[in-house]
């Protein structure tokens, strides 16, 4: 890995870890915040827990895509950088919106769901933190995939999906431990302290994008929202989550209330799944650009649903165990390949668009997912619920590999890695068709042969 490209994954890295920390940091600290500050959550305080946590996971979803697509044509480094700074003030704000509410003296009641402006006030700072990190995430895969050759896309979002991952792990670990340790208010703090370095971390980005700032003049102008191949990998992207989703809040009441695990096996089983999932990605991500793309997520994604099945159908703490590793070890394999594909089919100056598209559709999934399994939960059972993941994931498969398939064998609009990544000829100029020969990215630059198709294209 070159030196240029280590520099650019080290701040990547460093920005998605904190801004991911501060995320999730934020969602096991809500009740004890709310006990310790006295801010009411009215009659049904876990439904208002619910509701603030989720409007952070929502405006998270919805953002992306608009705010990717803009940093597209305005410059992404200044989204990275306010982005991270929006971060920080609204985890304080979260923190101290008690303290904020009476600075400003503001008393004002909403009567019907039991909230008084500390409550609004929290709740709006989980909007807008996820607003701000929507200026993040899909940006930097964006000035990942423009950056990075094709032969080594699958390695550069291994190490970034790392980078995510184990903020997303370690943030629930270190939140409630420092909160008992040095008070409610210190976790915040340190999250607004990480998110103002990723701050700094994000002034050496490149400002706009490679060869112009609006992209390549002749780029391909179509919607993500009509690329089948793109809407499938952001399905895959769906699904993966949402079973996340499960695993991470609904399946710990499982293990406590049903198998009658401890706190410690219960943590145990959350950092195999967690830890697994992202230290592996870095391994998965350079195995993606040895071989066809394709073979990590339909093996992977598929081993994913069938782990979470497995996970309600658990009795004892061996079989958690394996099925929580299982699922760390299927995601982080589907997962890199996935998001590769993504950066190499978005056409030059085009990729937050498509990774907007992408992550928007991810975060919808890990949103969504609590809420539809609790309910299953609810009216038919842990068992029922857990394993309802698995037909969604098998569809979700089967779908990406007939689109996969069909656009390998016809490919269109001329994405691909060298899709919008040649610098574009002078008006007039022509090329041989012997010399206008086009790879289909499913494969890999350097890699596997077996699964790349020749297709020769006079332009």
């Amino acid at each position: 890995m070159g030196n240029r490209l280590g520099r650019l994954l080290a701040s990547t890295g460093l920005i998605a870890f904190s801004i991911m920390f501060s995320i999730s940091i934020v969602g096991p600290l809500l009740s004890s915040l709310a006990e310790e500050e006295g801010i009411p959550l009215g009659g049904k305080p876990n439904t208002s827990i619910g509701v603030i946590f989720a409007l952070g996971g929502l405006a998270l979803a919805l953002a992306q895509a608009p705010l990717a697509r803009a940093a597209d044509r305005l410059g992404r480094r200044g989204f990275v950088l306010w982005g991270s700074v929006g971060v920080a003030a609204s985890v304080l704000l979260i923190g101290y919106s008690r303290e904020t509410a009476e600075a400003l003296g503001l008393g004002f009641r909403v009567e019907s769901l039991g909230w008084d402006a500390s409550t609004v006030i929290l709740a709006v700072a989980r909007t807008l933190q996820g607003v701000a990190a929507a200026a993040t995430w899909p940006v930097l895969l964006s000035i990942i995939a423009s950056s990075t050759g094709g032969s080594r896309m699958g390695t550069a979002m291994g190490v970034f999906g790392a980078s995510f991952g184990l903020g997303m792990a370690l943030g629930p670990v270190i939140g409630p431990a420092l909160a008992a340790a040095a008070g409610i208010h210190a976790p915040f703090l340190l999250s607004a302290a990480l998110a103002l370095a990723s701050a700094a971390a994000a002034l050496p980005l490149p400002r706009g994008v490679p060869g112009g700032a609006l992209g390549a003049r002749g780029s391909p102008r179509v919607s993500p929202m009509r690329d089948p191949l793109l809407l499938s990998l952001g399905l895959i992207a769906f699904t993966l989550l949402y079973a996340m989703g499960s695993l991470v809040v609904i399946y710990p009441r499982y293990m406590l209330d049903v198998l009658h695990m401890s706190m410690r096996q219960l943590a145990l089983a959350m950092a195999l799944a967690s830890l697994t999932y992202a230290l592996l990605q870095p391994v998965t991500g350079r195995l993606a650009d040895l071989i066809d793309k394709r073979i990590p997520i339909l093996v992977g994604h598929p081993l994913a649903g069938a782990s979470v099945a497995l996970a309600g159908l658990s009795h004892g703490t061996t079989s958690v165990y394996a099925s929580m590793l299982l699922f760390g070890a299927a995601g982080a394999t589907a997962f890199p390949a996935a998001t590769a594909m993504v950066g190499l089919i978005a056409p030059r100056g085009r990729e937050g668009a498509y990774t907007g598209v992408y992550n928007a559709l991810l975060s919808l999934g890990v949103t969504v997912s609590p809420i539809a399994i609790g309910l299953i939960a609810d009216t038919h059972g842990y068992p029922a619920a857990f394993s309802s993941v698995l037909p969604m994931v098998l569809a979700a498969t089967l779908l990406f590999a007939v689109v996969a398939a069909r656009r390998k064998a016809s490919p269109s609009r001329g994405q691909g890695p060298q899709a919008g990544r040649t610098p574009p000829r002078a008006p007039g100029q022509r090329a041989s068709a012997m010399r206008a020969i086009h790879h289909w990215p499913v494969g890999c630059e350097g890699g596997s042969r077996l699964f790349i198709l020749r297709v020769r294209v006079t332009l």
